[in-house]
């Protein structure tokens, strides 16, 4: 049975950002299993039959040792509107495992809001499914502390677009808008009104 996810991009037969991609998940192989040897999801992509070159498509691997499946399905950014602020100082999401039901508890807590923002120990941590960001009109800024590090989120930080700070509740007044991103979703694509960010 698989026990983790690498969810990547497909732009128009391109497959995004894979180095990083690449990394994240050999990097959690050799943790959890000996006398492994490095993938390159790339070599998977390749194998797709029929691969359509004029679309966008999100392809999630499932994978423990090796690669056990994939799932392709074409992808349209979420419409995304409201936040929750939902605390909890246990939750775990270090790797990217396939079970996600902790997550999905919180998620649960959204009441009217679209998506949630997880709190740690006082802190932003991720929404459900991706990284955070908040603009205050000139920078970008992320949570210091993501329950999982994103492969989106490692290339903006390395490439000085994204930096990296304590983000709590007092510190929205300093933000104009919150957003979400992850493999699929760039900074431009999910942007939240902090006015509608609740508490």
């Amino acid at each position: 049975m698989s026990r983790f996810i690498e969810t990547i991009k497909i732009n128009k037969g391109e497959a995004l950002n894979i180095e990083r991609h690449n990394f994240r998940m050999n990097q959690t192989r050799h943790h959890f299993f000996d006398d492994v040897s490095d993938l390159d999801l790339i070599n998977y992509v390749a194998d797709i039959p029929n691969l359509p070159g004029d679309k966008t498509l999100r392809c999630t691997f499932s994978y423990s040792k090796e690669i056990v499946n994939y799932k392709l399905v074409e992808y349209k950014i979420p419409h995304i509107k409201s936040l929750k602020i939902v605390a909890d100082n246990t939750v775990d999401y270090s790797y990217k495992y396939t079970d996600r039901s902790k997550l999905n508890t919180l998620f649960e807590k959204r009441k009217n809001c679209d998506d949630i923002i997880i709190m740690k120990r006082g802190f932003f941590t991720d929404s459900l499914f991706a990284n955070l960001v908040f603009y205050d009109g000139s920078k970008y800024f992320t949570p210091a502390n993501p329950l999982l590090k994103g492969t989106k989120r490692s290339r903006l930080i390395d490439e000085g677009i994204l930096f990296e700070e304590e983000i709590g509740v007092d510190d929205l007044v300093l933000f104009k808008f919150c957003g979400l991103i992850n493999a699929m979703l760039d900074l431009e694509d999910c942007r939240i009104d902090i006015r509608n960010i609740r508490s």
